[in-house]
């Protein structure tokens, strides 16, 4: 989706491409195009450096949770990303 290249060129700049496909299921939160507005010009491609991968690592793995469970309308389910991060996922 167009709306989301900025994210999914990341992940293929992580080579994480075959692993969220493979390994999964994962929910993936991308953030849209609009999410990246705010940086400078060529960030996008300095995160995607070798001496970057890691932070690169941290921002993709922030956004994957594991497994497929989408929560019930007015759920709203604890989860905890491949980071590590506590997210709470909800739909209205």
């Amino acid at each position: 989706d167009k709306d989301f290249s900025s994210f999914l060129q990341l992940i293929e700049a992580s080579g994480w491409t075959y692993r969220v496909a493979i390994e999964g299921p994962y929910i993936l939160l991308a953030p849209s195009n609009k999410a990246f507005d705010g940086l400078d010009p060529g960030d996008l491609n300095k995160l995607a450096l070798p001496e970057n991968f890691n932070q690169l690592l941290h921002l993709i793995t922030s956004h994957l949770l594991p497994g497929d469970r989408l929560p019930n309308e007015g759920e709203t389910l604890q989860m905890t990303s491949l980071s590590g991060k506590k997210v709470a996922l909800s739909l209205k």
